[in-house]
């Protein structure tokens, strides 16, 4: 080390000039280090190369990778947060492309875990589930409303996208898939406004208005409504803004998109739409000369009389029995959930994904080295070989980088990459069998763990925490135990201590003080024998990093005898440290960990497929209840458990501000807290048919999707029965029998109600069937995966909307019927009570006189 340095000598002033001396003596190539002088007299020198060989070689390997049973070296590339997944990709196979021409035909490059791929897929089963959304809305706005009306209806669906898209470019916000999924979402919704002022328009064109006063009169009929109802559903979608966490920070650009293209949709309903509208002739089969009409009789057109025969009788026998009707929903409204409870498929999390990658994790105990783990992974290995499922099997050997607890006795993994999910079978049944052909391999535990999107495979965590820590290897290994008898948990884990021992070399101060040695000097050499002693750093030209300068012995002394026999060089020349060294096995010291303040160990588990994770929890509870565990054990649940309560918090929250929001929004509008009691009403009689929904479909409830599902219901439940209830509050005053007031109500609303709801509905089906119609290649997929993740949504709206749509029509008219029945029974006996009061009163004012 004091050869390889540059000696700035200081300056030289010769009185004629000043210069700088240095004197250079950094190595520049290894010749330098071969020809290093490290001993010499008048005979001759020793030269470094005399005694050691030199050369580049590379540190000791610490992993092996092999991908598809070949040796190789990977690259990972990490994508920044926030740039886009498929340019970046495309970036960097350029720059392959570009430095790999010359390579030698014997080496292969290839990319093994392209993410773009399964982004690109999964964007083009959304932008194809948004145009068949679109067609099925048209074909419904078409059927109901006539060609025309349904082309002008039309007109809103890419004016909203495209201004809704222009406000998230304008805020900085990113197209990704969950943005592309909420413009399927909302597709049924933003035609709402424009259905209803088209509809409208259309009635009182066929009573013979003019087109241009027909839409104008319609607009300004219906904008105070529109734009309560727009209002309303914005107001349902805002508290998801602020999810937090990860799955807020994945779910947080849906409501940005919902609303911005509702907001956009409001300007196309009453504006544009109109203003073409006004525009148009009137049918040919229509004479239009009036300028005004009254819209109380405009009804409902000629055309679906079939359907709307079936309507009037229900909704006659509905108002001839309104208590039973609501007698009826309060009943569903408890039993529903109840039979869900007791048949449905419970709560969960997240919901069930196909994944495109597994990983398999070798685990092994005792002190192996490289190789020996390197010979038991590849037994693993080979047994995949003859799957024809995987795309690519990336084997990794050796430690996990930054592997704490559980990871501390994995020697290694092996990383399955499937084919296209239409190429193979499904992921849990790949698993279940690489599972049994890896389960006999003797030595090592195989765990195997799905690379899921949203949450992970290990669906239950424990934390056992104790101020004692004497206490808490006992109270972890009785909880495991009695894990390991409950069915239906897999991958079962824990940070309990392993075994495995580490050398200690014990050094006697004062002994090695009588040969002139020190714990330093022993260091140093032993460090020979291990991973070598560095002594300096040099910079050659072929390369921009320093390279370390290393001497250690050779391989073949590099052993546990040669830590008994090594010398020490010392005043008396050199000495066996045995002298004043004994070496001793010691129990391996892992990791500590703690958490506010206390120490902790860990077990973690995962489920079986169709198991869920909450019912599990409550078995391990019970169990550990009766083990009589040491009272000063903690026991906390993290892991699924934990993220369930919080969203659960978070969702209650989300749906109680929104119903906050829409009831302030409600009172504005109406002034009146029975119209919002009876509005606000049908949102919780809605999940009625959610559950209902679930049992029929058989899924689970999901805490994140079909939470979603229940809130977006409020915004379209609440528009259309503010709709209804502001053309009764009109009808009421110009009609004097109630009872045909709120009949008129409903014949006239009937035809835009089912037509928001049911384009709502439409808009969702092929994702709640994960049907992808491709209308570019020209095919048909059922049950792509793409669509699995957002499937439990689409049922809870579908379901949820369905039973609303009998609400408003139904159950909404019995309970304004309901209400003027009592009223009227309220005003017959206070008539009665009046009538008889009298006399007393004359009794009275007699009383005093005769007294």
């Amino acid at each position: 080390s004091r050869s390889n340095r540059l000696v700035a000598a200081g300056n030289l002033d010769t009185g004629q000039g000043r210069f700088a001396v240095k004197v250079p003596g950094l190595f520049e190539d290894v010749d330098d280090i071969w020809n290093l002088p490290i001993k010499a007299d008048a005979n001759g020198t020793v030269k470094l190369s005399d005694i050691a060989e030199i050369g580049r070689t590379f540190k000791d390997a610490t992993t092996f990778v092999r991908v598809d049973g070949q040796r190789a070296v990977t690259l990972d590339v990490v994508n920044r947060r926030g740039t886009n997944v498929i340019e970046s990709v495309d970036a960097i196979k350029a720059v392959m492309n570009r430095e790999t021409k010359d390579w030698p035909s014997n080496i292969r490059i290839d990319v093994i875990n392209d993410r773009s791929v399964n982004v690109k897929m999964q964007l083009g089963t959304i932008e194809n589930g948004v145009i068949l959304a679109i067609f099925l809305v048209m074909a419904a706005c078409m059927a109901l409303l006539g060609t025309r009306n349904g082309l002008l209806v039309g007109l809103a669906i890419p004016g909203s996208f495209l201004a809704g898209i222009l406000v998230m470019y304008a805020m900085g916000l990113t197209i990704n898939f969950v943005a592309v999924f909420g413009l399927i979402l909302v597709t049924g919704m933003l035609v709402d406004d424009a259905i209803i002022v088209v509809e409208n328009a259309d009635r009182r064109i066929m009573a013979g208005q003019k087109p241009f006063y027909a839409f104008s009169d319609s607009a300004k009929r219906l904008a105070v409504p529109v734009i309560t109802s727009t209002l309303t559903t914005v107001a349902a979608f805002v508290p998801l803004m602020f999810w937090p966490g990860f799955i807020g920070q994945f779910m947080g650009l849906l409501p940005f998109t919902v609303i911005a293209v509702l907001m956009a949709s409001l300007v196309m309903g009453l504006v544009f739409v109109p203003a073409v509208g006004g525009m148009l002739k009137a049918p040919s089969s229509v004479v239009c000369d009036l300028d005004t009409v009254d819209d109380k009789e405009t009804i409902q057109p000629a055309g679906h009389a079939r359907w709307t025969e079936a309507y009037k009788n229900i909704l006659n026998k509905s108002l001839d029995h309104p208590g039973r009707v609501l007698g009826i929903s309060v009943f569903l409204l408890f039993a529903v959930p109840a039979a869900f409870m007791v048949v449905g498929k419970g709560i969960t999390l997240n919901p069930t994904e196909e994944p495109r990658t597994a990983a398999l994790r070798i685990k092994a105990l005792g002190n192996m080295s490289l190789a020996e783990q390197d010979s038991l992974v590849s037994q693993a290995e080979q047994r995949l070989g003859t799957f024809t499922d995987f795309e690519h099997i990336y084997t990794r050997t050796g430690r996990p980088a930054g592997a704490t607890g559980e990871d501390e006795d994995v020697i290694g993994e092996i990383r399955l990459l499937f084919k296209e999910w239409n190429e193979r079978r499904p992921a849990d049944q790949i698993i279940a069998d690489t599972s049994r052909r890896l389960k006999d391999l003797p030595g090592i535990i195989v765990e195997s763990r799905k690379t899921l999107h949203m949450s992970s495979d290990v669906s239950i965590e424990m934390l056992i925490a104790s101020k004692f820590p004497e206490a808490l290897v006992d109270a972890t290994q009785k909880i495991r135990e009695g894990m390991n008898k409950i069915e239906g948990l897999r991958n079962l884990d824990d940070t309990l201590p392993l075994p495995g021992i580490e050398w200690e070399m014990d050094v006697d101060r004062a002994e090695a003080a009588k040969f002139g040695a020190d714990l330093a000097l022993v260091g140093e050499q032993i460090r020979l024998i291990t991973n070598g002693l560095r002594l300096g750093r040099y910079r050659p030209d072929d390369s921009v990093d320093e390279i370390d300068i290393v001497v250690r012995y050779p391989t073949a002394y590099r052993n546990l005898s040669q830590l008994d026999s090594v010398r020490v060089e010392t005043r008396d020349g050199q000495v066996p440290i045995s002298n004043f060294v004994k070496r001793r096995p010691v129990q391996e010291v892992t990791e500590i960990q703690r958490v506010d303040g206390k120490r902790i160990l860990k077990i973690t588990a995962g489920t079986m497929p169709g198991v869920f994770a909450g019912d599990k929890v409550k078995e391990i509870k019970a169990m550990i209840a009766g083990l009589n565990l040491d009272d000063r054990i903690e026991i906390h649940f993290k892991g699924e458990e934990q993220l369930k309560q919080e969203n659960t918090s978070f969702l209650a929250f989300a749906f109680g501000t929104a119903i906050f929001l829409i009831a302030m929004i409600l009172l504005a509008e109406f002034n009146s807290f029975f119209a919002v009691m009876l509005i606000l009403s049908a949102v919780v009689l809605s999940t009625i048919g959610v559950f209902a929904g679930l049992i029929i479909a058989q899924t689970p409830f999901i805490m994140t999707m079909t939470g979603v599902g229940v809130i977006a219901c409020a915004g379209v439940i609440v528009k259309n029965n503010i709709v209804l209830l502001d053309t009764f509050n009109i009808f009421k005053h110009e009609i004097p029998d109630t009872r045909d007031a709120i009949f008129k109500t409903c014949m006239q609303r009937l035809r835009p109600i089912l037509l928001t709801n049911l384009t709502a509905i439409l808009g969702l089906v092929p994702i709640a069937l994960q049907l992808h119609v491709d209308f570019f290649h020209r095919a048909v997929e059922y049950g792509t995966p793409a669509l699995q993740f957002w499937k439990h949504l689409a049922i809870a709206l579908i379901y949820g909307l369905g039973f609303a749509t009998a609400l408003t029509l139904v159950v909404t008219p019995s309970v304004l019927m309901l209400q003027h029945n009592l009223a009227v029974k309220r005003r017959q006996r206070k008539s009665e009570t009046d009538a008889a009061q009298p006399s007393a009163e004359i009794h009275t004012l007699h009383r005093p006189a005769a007294e």
